[in-house]
């Protein structure tokens, strides 16, 4: 979360997007993740 802060500006602001932003990031570390187990 804080790489894309700092890297996208996300959540520098008034933060309403934050909530919105940490839910992206977790369905795409889960899909990352079951994506990794199935080629181990």
């Amino acid at each position: 979360m804080r790489e894309l802060s700092k890297e996208l500006g996300v959540g520098t602001q008034c933060g309403k997007c934050t909530n919105c932003t940490k839910k992206i990031l977790n369905e795409q570390l889960i899909e990352i993740v079951n994506v990794t187990d199935k080629v181990a």
